[in-house]
């Protein structure tokens, strides 16, 4: 009867299969796929570090410009970004909802909106642009000083090739 007892012990947990390595082929070396799987981890981290301020990158982007541009027309915002008007608009309802940011009349120009943080949004983006900074450092752990200004350095190299060269390039160091 031990024996029998012995073989009515309970098993281990099977281990699970490992998993089979993926075969990504030519994507290996596509420098979108590449730049697009960076992308959302690097995303995924900037909306884990901004917490309970609930910023998303775009929006955090559109505060930043708004806030260095107060009176930025929202379609120069737009080109500035590379954000559709229809989704530029979205992103602005959104962030004058939260109190964030204001329209006001473009001067000189009634068609057009300008842009303004209000003082709630100024303050967000402090406490916003502080993370970002925290974040920014856990990024350039990774790759270090050097490989920071060297991987932005070919990034805006081809952001310049793909948009067709000096409107593009003036864009990137505008940015910088």
């Amino acid at each position: 009867m031990a024996s029998g007892a012995a073989s009515l012990r309970a098993k281990p947990p099977a281990r699970p299969a490992a998993r089979a390595a993926v075969d990504y082929g030519a994507l290996a070396e596509h420098l979108g796929y590449a730049v697009r799987r960076v992308q959302l981890l690097i995303f995924q981290d900037f909306v884990r570090t901004m917490g309970d301020l609930a910023l998303r990158p775009a929006q955090y982007s559109l505060l930043t410009l708004i806030g260095r541009n107060p009176g930025l027309k929202q379609t120069r915002l737009g080109e500035a970004l590379g954000i559709k008007s229809a989704n530029l608009v979205a992103l602005v309802d959104e962030l004058v909802g939260r109190g964030l940011a204001r329209r006001g009349a473009a001067p000189g120009d009634r068609r057009s909106h300008a842009l303004y943080l209000t003082a709630k949004g100024g303050e967000l983006l402090r406490e916003a642009s502080a993370l970002a900074a925290d974040h920014e450092r856990r990024l350039t752990r990774h790759v270090g000083d050097t490989g920071k200004a060297r991987l932005l350095t070919l990034l805006r190299a081809l952001e310049a090739g793909l948009a067709g060269g000096a409107s593009a390039t003036k864009e990137s160091k505008a940015r910088s």
